[in-house]
Parts: structure tokens; sequence; C-alpha cells
């Protein structure tokens, strides 16, 4: 009785967190800002109390765990709306790179490190300090880098060339059906998809695996090995 009431909280509380999280909004761990790390933190140690305390009341865990999301949730529209608040609470990026020098105060400030510096810079693929204009230590604590202009990359701008604007890629057919949401993402109907494919003597969509367009609006298809 014991094991079945702690399986049956461990699967209210996975889909009771996992709706406040999906309420609390979309982010990704590297990043999460301190106070969206500490609300996390807090939210699964009290989700597992619950779970794993079978005598205690199972309200003792979904009333700290819905106090801590509607926190977070209403902090965050407050910061959404002060900024000043938004300062306070996630603080602010810090340069720590400015015009290829080194702020020193700012990394002392910010508790960065040389070697920690040199070690993003890396992962940037931006390992020679000379390459550096700006260094940005984000809000959650990943370092942004803008290069020189020697160091840069070419771009189209540099050769005067007038390019035209691209799209997003969609796929339009997976396993032999269509996408419809696919469709509507590049605003395309089926009747202009069927038209694609027969000039690509194609009449069949199941006997399609993947059919995609790339930002260019080109259309590739790749045909199953063995069609239906």
């Amino acid at each position: 009785m014991v094991l079945l009431t702690v399986f049956l909280r461990t699967v209210f509380f996975y889909f009771t967190v996992l709706v406040f999280v999906r309420l609390m909004g979309k982010r990704e761990i590297g990043q999460l800002s301190p106070f969206d790390l500490v609300v996390s933190i807090m939210i699964a140690e009290a989700a597992v109390m619950a779970i794993d305390d079978p005598n205690r009341s199972i309200w003792m865990g979904i009333i700290p765990v819905t106090a801590l999301a509607g926190l977070q949730i209403g902090i965050s529209w407050l910061c959404l709306k002060y900024p000043t608040i938004q300062t306070m609470v996630n603080g602010q990026p810090t340069v720590i790179i400015e015009g290829g020098k080194i702020n020193e105060e700012n990394m002392r400030r910010s508790r960065f490190t040389v070697h920690e510096l040199m070690e993003q810079l890396r992962l940037q693929n931006a390992p020679a300090l000379a390459d550096v204009e700006y260094a940005i230590l984000e809000m959650s604590g990943k370092l942004s880098v803008m290069p020189t202009v020697k160091a840069r990359n070419l771009q189209p701008s540099d050769l005067k060339l007038d390019l035209p604007q691209e799209g997003l890629p969609a796929t339009l057919i997976v396993d032999g059906i269509i996408n419809q949401e696919g469709l509507k993402f590049i605003n395309r109907d089926k009747q202009w998809l069927m038209d694609q494919l027969q000039q690509n003597r194609i009449t069949d969509p199941g006997s399609i695996f993947v059919a995609a367009v790339d930002r260019a609006g080109k259309l590739w298809i790749q045909q199953r090995e063995d069609p239906p």
C-alpha cells in the first residue's frame, strides 16, 4: 500500500510540476536566471518531500509548489513592467571586454577569472583576446562575444551584395503524411504542394519519406526506400 501511494504521488507531482514549469515559461538550463534556478530547486524539493513521506498530507506538497510557481510568475510579470525590479531580481549584463581591453573592475565584481574568460572565449571560437572587441557576461552566465572587424566572418554587406530575404525552413511531408501546419507556416496549401510534387514526377505523397523547404524556399525531397 505504501509503495502504491508513493507511485501515485510521483505520477501526480510529475504532471503537476510539468504544468507549472510550462506556465512559468520556456527556459533552457543555461538560460536560467538565479531567481529561476532557486525557484526550480525549491519546487523540486517541495514535491520530493511530499512523495518521500506517505504519511505527509499531499497538500503539504501542493501548497508550496503552487505558491512558488505563482511567486515566480508574479515576479516575472513585475520584471516585464518595471526594469528596476528586473535588475534587482536577475541583475544585469556586465561588460568584461570593452574596446578590446579587459575591464578588471567588472571581472572582480562578477568574480569572473581570466581562466573562465579564456574558456568562454574558446567555446565561442574566439581564443585570441586580440580578436575580441566586446565581451559581455549575460545574466544567464553565458558570455556574448563580438569580434573585431578584422576577425569577424565576411558578410554580404562587405561585398555590397543585395541578397533576398530568406525565410524559415519547414517540413511539409513526414513518412508519407502531409504536414498541414508546415504548409500553413509558409503560407501555402495542399494544391501548391501537389503541383510541386508533379513537377518532380511524383503523384503519391505516400511514397515520400521527407519533403521540406529550405530558407530559400527550395523544395527538398527524399522518397521512401520501400514504397508502400
